[in-house]
C-alpha cells in the first residue's frame, strides 16, 4: 500500500470515530420533600386524617399517605395509623412524621383539654335573709379555665378565678323581700363549653314583705331626684326607712316612715367625686324577722 492511500485510511478511520458521540445520561427524578398537610390541633379523644404529599427533583408530585410510613413521637398523647389518620389520647403535644423513599416530614400535634367540670354541692338552700357560701369547681386539666355566672335576673351574679385549674368561688344570695320563695342556678361554665351546675334555693319570708318598685335608679354627678314605691304584702305591714346613703349626699325628702303602701321621694347631692358609688335605701319592718326592702341607689363619677 502506498504512503498516500496509508494517510487516507488513518484520517477516515479517526473522522468516523470522532462523528459518533456518546449521548449524555439524564439525571434521575428523585423525592425532594415530602409535605405533612392536616391540622394537629385536636380535642380529647378526637380523630384527624393527615396526608403526605412527595415533591421530586423534576417538580412532579403525588399523593404518597397510604405508602409513607407513619410515625408519633408521643402514642401515649396523639397516636397515628398505618394511614395517616391521628388521635388525641391524652392532653399534650408529640410530632408526627412520615417517612417515604428515605425523605422524612412531619407536623406537630397538640391536644388540648377536654376540661370536664363538676362542681361541690350541687344544691344550696337559704333562708329569705340569703347568706354566704362557698362551692369548689374540679377540672380535669390544670391548664383549663372556667367562670361562675347566675341565671336569674334577680341575682346578678358574675365570677372568674384569676387562675386556671381546680379551685373554689365564693357567693352571696341577696335577701328576699318578695312574697315568693325564688331559685337560681349558678352555671359553671369552662372555656370548651362544658358545664357544671349548682342549684340555689331560698324561702320567702315568714311574715311581711316589702318590694321596691323600681329596684334601682342611676344618677350623674349631677345628682337629681329620685323616687320609688314601698309596695307591703300583707297590706298592715309597717315599716322604717333606713338611709345608708346619707355619706353619698342622699337625702330622704317624703315618706320616712308607713304602714302598707307608700311613696318614697329623695334627693341626690352633686358631688366631684373621681369614681362611682352605690348604696341601699332599705325598707324595714318592725318585728325583725322578715328581711328588708331594698331600693339601689348608683351615683356615677361623671
Amino acid at each position: 500500500m502506498t504512503l498516500r492511500r496509508r494517510l487516507a485510511f488513518v484520517t477516515f478511520t479517526i473522522c468516523t470515530a470522532c462523528s459518533s458521540p456518546t449521548p449524555p445520561t439524564a439525571p434521575a427524578v428523585v423525592v425532594q420533600s415530602l409535605q405533612v398537610g392536616g391540622s394537629g390541633t385536636l380535642d380529647a379523644g378526637e380523630s384527624r386524617q393527615l396526608s403526605a404529599l412527595a415533591v421530586r427533583s423534576d417538580g412532579s408530585s403525588s399523593d404518597v399517605t397510604t405508602a409513607a410510613t407513619w410515625q408519633s413521637s408521643a402514642p401515649s398523647i396523639v397516636s397515628v395509623s398505618a394511614a395517616g389518620r391521628i388521635t388525641a389520647v391524652a392532653e399534650g403535644t408529640a410530632d408526627i412524621s412520615a417517612t417515604y423513599n428515605g425523605v422524612r416530614g412531619s407536623i406537630p400535634a397538640a391536644v388540648r383539654p377536654s376540661c370536664s367540670v363538676s362542681v361541690s354541692p350541687a344544691t344550696a338552700s337559704f333562708t329569705a335573709f340569703g347568706g354566704t357560701a362557698g362551692a369548689t369547681v374540679t377540672v380535669d386539666s390544670p391548664s383549663c379555665r372556667w367562670s361562675v355566672r347566675s341565671d336569674a335576673p334577680w341575682w346578678p351574679f358574675r365570677f372568674e378565678p384569676s387562675a386556671s385549674g381546680s379551685g373554689t368561688f365564693t357567693y352571696t344570695v341577696p335577701p328576699n323581700s318578695t312574697t315568693s320563695p325564688r331559685t337560681a342556678t349558678l352555671v359553671v361554665e369552662t372555656s370548651t363549653a362544658r358545664a357544671a351546675s349548682l342549684t340555689i334555693g331560698q324561702d320567702r319570708p315568714l311574715g311581711c314583705s316589702y318590694v321596691t318598685q323600681p329596684d334601682e335608679l342611676t344618677f350623674t354627678a349631677a345628682g337629681g331626684t329620685g323616687q320609688f314605691n314601698v309596695i307591703t304584702t300583707p297590706g298592715d305591714c309597717q315599716w322604717n326607712l333606713i338611709n345608708g346613703l346619707e355619706s353619698l349626699g342622699v337625702t330622704i325628702t317624703s315618706g320616712f316612715s308607713g304602714t302598707g303602701n307608700r311613696l318614697v321621694r329623695y334627693s341626690v347631692q352633686a358631688h366631684t367625686r373621681n369614681v362611682d358609688a352605690d348604696g341601699y335605701l332599705e325598707i324595714a319592718g318592725l318585728s325583725g324577722v322578715n328581711p328588708n326592702g331594698r331600693h339601689h341607689v348608683v351615683i356615677l363619677k361623671r
